[in-house]
């Protein structure tokens, strides 16, 4: 009874002196009391504390182990996800840190979930986006949308190949126009898209952006269009007995109209009186003058197409017609034919020139 009052004093004087830090000392350690033999050789366990860390024991004497860490508590790894399917850990140092328990990336998956946790559906996969299908083209003809079977974005283009044209704009979407095309020697896209050379009397080619024809026997670049090619000199025209006359030409006087072209050509002209108080012959010279390279020959119908035509080596042709009564006006038909013996060689233009009140003894038809 003795004994246990001592320890019971020994220890609250020891308490009082020291106040709360009471685990601080180390019993045994000084002197031993010979009249206690409880106090000779005893040792107890104590309790130093120091800063707590993330090892597993109760560091700081509080009887708690690793408070204030929160080893087990889910996290996210060093990974491309924000999934917390890892969990916290002490690691060596006493330092807790996001254990790697997952063992891969949660990867985003076209399937209307947010597999990567990050609080979007489907991000990062562009669905609705415009894309290109399996063509040879790049134009972005579909959109992004997900295959159930394969949880992946696919494209839903399935249009044929478009292919570049020649028309101004980059139709297969690859940022170049017209690519392919050479304006300066393509005779289907000759200086620009569309533009054909044409020739069906030649050859055509397209040299520096231009059509350069070269023309058949016969045939030559008349109408100042080298894009269409060569003109026939030999049209074979038609006579139009019930056509108007193309010009007028006053018989009883000196009066003069010219007419030109290029091609064989049948032309229809009046020669009016204008005197009919006077016995005056009605009549008219006719002359054709053909351009320099050129062939043609004069023929002069009268009254009509189906008679015989007067002509003449020199293309010169007179026609009259004796004065009467009333108005004794006529119509003459002229046609300007090509002779190919010598062939044409140019597009020169010729010249007929019609003038009236001109002696001759020519008649064309009546008294």
């Amino acid at each position: 009874m003795r004994a246990t009052l001592i320890v019971i004093a020994f220890g609250l004087g020891l308490g009082l002196g020291l106040g709360v830090a009471g685990c601080g000392f180390q019993p045994g350690a000084g002197a031993t009391d010979a009249a206690d033999p409880t106090d000779a050789g005893i040792e107890l366990d104590a309790c130093i504390p120091t800063a707590e860390t993330c090892e597993g024991t109760d560091q700081d004497c509080d009887g708690l182990i690793d408070e204030g860490f929160t080893v087990g508590a889910p996290c996210d790894g060093p990974d491309t996800d924000t999934c917390a399917d890892d969990m916290t850990i002490c690691n060596a140092s006493g330092t807790e840190v996001c254990g790697d328990t997952s063992g891969d990336d949660d990867v985003e998956l076209c399937n209307g979930v947010d597999d990567d946790c990050d609080g979007a559906i489907d991000n990062g996969l562009g669905i609705g986006d415009q894309c290109d299908g399996p063509d040879g083209d790049v134009c972005r003809e579909g959109t992004l949308a997900c295959d159930s079977s394969t949880m992946a974005a696919v494209c839903s283009d399935v249009t044929g190949t478009t292919v570049e044209v020649c028309n101004g704009a980059n139709d297969d979407c690859d940022t170049l126009t017209d690519e392919g095309f050479d304006l300066t020697t393509d005779e289907a896209n000759c200086g620009e898209c569309d533009n054909t050379c044409t020739n069906s009397l030649g050859t055509t080619l397209c040299l520096v952006s231009a059509c350069v024809p070269t023309c058949s026997v016969g045939a030559a670049q008349c109408d100042g269009e080298p894009d269409n090619g060569c003109e026939l000199q030999d049209t074979d025209p038609t006579c139009n007995p019930i056509g108007t006359s193309l010009v007028t030409v006053d018989g009883d006087a000196a009066d003069t109209e010219t007419l030109t072209g290029n091609t064989e050509r049948f032309m229809r002209v009046r020669i009016r009186e204008s005197d009919s108080g006077n016995d005056i012959a009605l009549t008219a010279r006719i002359a054709l003058i053909s351009g320099a390279g050129t062939n043609y020959d004069l023929y002069v119908y009268c009254p009509g197409c189906q008679t015989p035509p007067l002509s003449d080596s020199d293309d010169i042709v007179e026609v009259g017609r004796a004065d009467g009564n009333g108005d004794r006006g006529y119509d003459v038909f002229i046609e300007v034919r090509y002779n190919p013996s010598p062939p044409s060689t140019t597009c020169a233009t010729w010249t007929v020139t019609i003038t009236g009140g001109v002696a001759t003894n020519t008649r064309c038809g009546g008294p």
